[in-house]
């Protein structure tokens, strides 16, 4: 976590765009996993609200339990809220959450007697959709491959393929399917 927080740090620095598209690729993915080690702690206490407000508002956000991100937020709050006057940052922050607001707010009223229950409002945007795996994959077709699939469409067999396109896209053949 530290080693993405620093390299995250860089890439907003030196306005490197790739760079923070990776990790924040990473922290989609791996949020839940570094929310969850005690070790991390620090390291989400020097965030700002604005960072944290980023990291949950992005679609590819994927956490098995949005319980993990009320334990950060909760953890957050207990380093960098300060004042009753800060409590409307936490308050935009706990309603990102897609969780039960009598479990945030009895979260919350644990470490902020005094927190208002009415900053804390539904949320109405649709549940996080977390993709479990991404696959990239790149094939390319032998020239073998691509003689067979030519010797089968010239050879005009029957089949329910309506267009052929090879990956040059310059070879397609129309057939319709005889009844």
């Amino acid at each position: 976590m530290e080693n993405l927080l620093k390299h995250w740090n860089h890439a907003v620095l030196f306005n490197l765009d790739n760079l923070s598209v990776c990790l924040q690729t990473i922290l989609d993915r791996r949020l839940e996993a570094f929310v969850l080690d005690n070790n991390n702690k620090q390291h989400f206490a020097i965030l700002g609200s604005e960072d944290l407000e980023r990291i949950l508002v992005r679609d590819g956000l994927c956490v098995r339990s949005e319980s993990s991100l009320l334990l950060l937020l909760v953890g957050w709050a207990g380093d960098n809220v300060v004042e009753p006057q800060d409590y409307h940052l936490l308050a935009k922050l706990l309603n990102l959450l897609h969780l039960d607001r009598t479990t945030v707010t009895n979260s919350v009223s644990k470490l902020f007697p005094d927190f208002p229950q009415t900053l804390c409002l539904s949320n109405q945007s649709k549940p996080r959709q977390c993709k479990k795996y991404m696959y990239l994959v790149e094939y390319k077709l032998s020239k073998a491959q691509l003689r067979n699939i030519e010797d089968f469409v010239d050879r005009g067999e029957k089949s329910s393929f309506y267009s052929f396109s090879l990956p040059s896209g310059g070879f397609t053949k129309l057939k319709l399917p005889t009844l």
